[in-house]
C-alpha cells in the first residue's frame, strides 16, 4: 500500500460550489473507462519506450533520459533536447542532470508490471 499519493484532475470552476471526493481501497471500482486502450511497448529499433493512449503518444528514450517527446493526434506537442529532462540542484548550486547519466534506468510501471 503506497504511503503517499499525488493526483491531478481538471476541476471546472462554476458559480456554485463544487465537491470532489477521493475513494480508495480494494473494493473501489472505477466508473470511468478510457475511450482508447493504453498500450506500452518497447521498440526494438530505437532504445525507447512508447506509451499510446489513442490520440496521445509519448516516446521515452531509455539510452539517455533527457525527458520525453509527445505527439497529440500526430502533431508534436513536446520535444526533448540534448540538455532537457529532470535535474537536481544541490546546496552548493551544482546541477545534476538525468541526461548526463551514461547508463539511465528507465521503468514504466503499468498495473504492477514494468516495461524496462
Amino acid at each position: 500500500m503506497p504511503r503517499w499519493i499525488r493526483f491531478a484532475f481538471p476541476a471546472h470552476v462554476a458559480a456554485t460550489a463544487q465537491t470532489y471526493a477521493l475513494e480508495y481501497g480494494p473494493d473501489v471500482v472505477s466508473r470511468a473507462r478510457p475511450s482508447h486502450p493504453v498500450t506500452v511497448t518497447r521498440s526494438g529499433k530505437a532504445p525507447r519506450i512508447s506509451v499510446h493512449t489513442g490520440p496521445l503518444t509519448v516516446e521515452i528514450p531509455t539510452d539517455r533520459f533527457n525527458g520525453f517527446e509527445a505527439a497529440l493526434d500526430g502533431r508534436p506537442v513536446m520535444t526533448a533536447g540534448p540538455d532537457t529532462g529532470p535535474y537536481v540542484v544541490d546546496h552548493r548550486g551544482l546541477v545534476y542532470t538525468a541526461a548526463a547519466d551514461p547508463q539511465p534506468h528507465v521503468v514504466i510501471e503499468e498495473g504492477g508490471r514494468c516495461a524496462r
